[in-house]
C-alpha cells in the first residue's frame, strides 16, 4: 500500500522527493482528528498543572498517595496523560515501512522481492537510486563519509541534518508549557534524533522533516482556532 501510493505521488510530481513529502502530508492529514485530541490534551495538561503540582508537592513523602490522588483527579477531569501518544504511535508502522523500502538490499533480496511483491521491489529500486534536490534519497551521511566523498558532495546531506534537527527542535519547543519534563526530555534527544539524521537514508530525514513542520503548523492552527479554558485553581479540589 505505501509502495502503490509513493508510486502514484511520483506520477503525480515526477518526483520521488515530492512523493515522499505529499505521502507524508497524507498521512498526517490522516491522523488529523487523534492530533486535534493530542493537542487539545496537552493544551489541557497545561491548564490542569498548577493542581498536579499541588497534589505532587502535598503527597510527595507518600507515593503511592500520590499517585491514588493523581488518578483521582486525572479521573475527575476526564484527561489521559497518556493521550498525547497515539499520533506518533499511529506514524511508527509507516516511519519502519518506508526504512524497509529504502535500506540497501542484497541482489538476492531484490530478486525475491521482484517476485513476491513486484509494486515494492519496483518502487524499492527507483527509491533507493533516485534524487531531490541533489541528495540521494536512498543515501545516508554516514554512507557518504564512509566512501570518502568529497565535502561539497557532503553539504546536502548535512543540511538536511540540520533541517531534521532544528525542525525537531521546534516541534519541542510547540509542546512546552504542557509537559515541562517531557520537553527537557525530547530536547536531550536532539542529539540522538541528530546521529540517526546521519545513518538513516535521506528519504526517510525528508519524511522525518515534513512531518514535523506540518505538525508544528497544525498545533499552531488547533490552538488559534480552539477556546481556552481557564487555568484549574489550586484549591479547586481537597
Amino acid at each position: 500500500m505505501l509502495a502503490q501510493a509513493l508510486l502514484v505521488f511520483q506520477n503525480v510530481t515526477g518526483s520521488w522527493g515530492l512523493g515522499v513529502i505529499m505521502l507524508t502530508i497524507l498521512m498526517r492529514v490522516a491522523i488529523l482528528p487523534l492530533t486535534i485530541r493530542q493537542t487539545k490534551a496537552m493544551h489541557e495538561m497545561q491548564r490542569l498543572q498548577p493542581k498536579i503540582k499541588e497534589i505532587q508537592q502535598k503527597y510527595k513523602d507518600d507515593k503511592k498517595k500520590q499517585q491514588e490522588e493523581l488518578l483521582k483527579f486525572y479521573s475527575e477531569h476526564k484527561f489521559n496523560p497518556l493521550g498525547g501518544c497515539l499520533p506518533l504511535v499511529l506514524q511508527m508502522p509507516v516511519f519502519i515501512a518506508l526504512f524497509s523500502v529504502l535500506k540497501e538490499k542484497t541482489k538476492t533480496q531484490l530478486k525475491e522481492q521482484a517476485v513476491t511483491v513486484p509494486v515494492l521491489a519496483k518502487v524499492g529500486v527507483a527509491l533507493t537510486t533516485a534524487k531531490f534536490m541533489g541528495i540521494g534519497l536512498g543515501t545516508s551521511a554516514a554512507m557518504l563519509v564512509k566512501a570518502k566523498t568529497p565535502i561539497l558532495g557532503l553539504i546536502p546531506n548535512f543540511i538536511l541534518i540540520g533541517l531534521m534537527v532544528g525542525s525537531q527542535y521546534l516541534h519541542n519547543k510547540t509542546m512546552e508549557g504542557s509537559d515541562q519534563s517531557q520537553a527537557k526530555m525530547m530536547n536531550f534527544m536532539l542529539i540522538m534524533m541528530g546521529y540517526l539524521a546521519y545513518i538513516f537514508p535521506a528519504g526517510l530525514i525528508i519524511y522525518w522533516v515534513t512531518s514535523n513542520i506540518v505538525a508544528v503548523i497544525e498545533r499552531y492552527l488547533i490552538l488559534k482556532f480552539s477556546p481556552r479554558g481557564e487555568p484549574a485553581k489550586q484549591g479547586a479540589t481537597k
